[in-house]
C-alpha cells in the first residue's frame, strides 16, 4: 500500500474552505482518494449527540484527527479544514502521519487558533490560485511526492537526445 498524506489547513475561517478544494484538486492527481474533513462534518456526522460545550472543539478535532490518521494510512490524503484546533493537537497528528502539512491561511485569523510556528506552506490571502498551486506543489516535491520536473533534462541535454533519437528514427 502507498504512503497517504494528512493536510491540515488553517487560518482565516472565510477562507480555508476555498483553498481546501484548491488543495483537493491538485492532490487528486496523486491520491485517488482525496477527502476534506471540515469540522462541521465531524460534528454532524461522528459528534451526534454531544454536549453543546467547550469540550465539544476538542473532541471535533480529536475526531478529525482520528479520521485523517485512518485515510493517510489507508494511502489516500486527508484535508482537515480547521479554524480553532491547536498547536499540540496538530502535532499529535503529525507525528502520527508518515506524511503530514500544515498550511496556514493568512488572513483574518480566529483569536482562539493557534497558528503553527512553522507550516509547510503559507498562503497570502492575494496569493492568486497559481501562486498558491506552485507553493503546494514545491511542498509536495520537497516531500518527495510529486517530481521534480516534468523535464529529467536541460535544454542542451534534451536537444542532444532529440538528435540521437532522430539518428535512430525514432523522431
Amino acid at each position: 500500500m502507498s504512503q497517504g498524506i494528512f493536510v491540515w489547513v488553517l487560518g482565516d475561517s472565510e477562507k480555508i474552505e476555498l483553498y481546501g478544494k484548491l488543495i483537493q484538486g491538485i492532490l487528486k492527481e496523486f491520491f485517488p482518494c482525496t477527502i476534506i474533513l471540515t469540522e462541521k462534518s465531524v460534528q454532524e456526522g461522528l459528534c451526534e449527540g454531544e454536549s453543546q460545550n467547550d469540550d465539544l472543539k476538542i473532541i471535533i478535532t480529536q475526531k478529525m484527527i482520528w479520521v485523517g490518521n485512518l485515510i493517510e494510512k489507508g494511502g489516500g490524503a486527508a484535508i482537515a479544514l480547521s479554524s480553532f484546533s491547536r498547536r499540540s493537537e496538530r502535532d499529535s497528528a503529525r507525528k502520527k502521519a508518515s506524511a503530514f502539512m500544515e498550511v496556514l491561511i493568512r488572513g483574518k485569523l480566529p483569536p482562539e487558533l493557534e497558528a503553527p510556528y512553522y507550516p509547510e506552506i503559507e498562503i497570502d490571502e492575494n496569493d492568486g490560485e497559481e501562486e498558491c498551486k506552485k507553493k503546494i506543489l514545491q511542498a509536495l516535491q520537497s516531500m518527495g511526492i510529486a517530481g521534480a520536473s516534468e523535464s529529467q533534462y536541460n535544454e542542451s541535454e534534451e536537444e542532444i537526445v532529440k538528435k540521437r533519437l532522430e539518428k535512430l528514427g525514432y523522431l
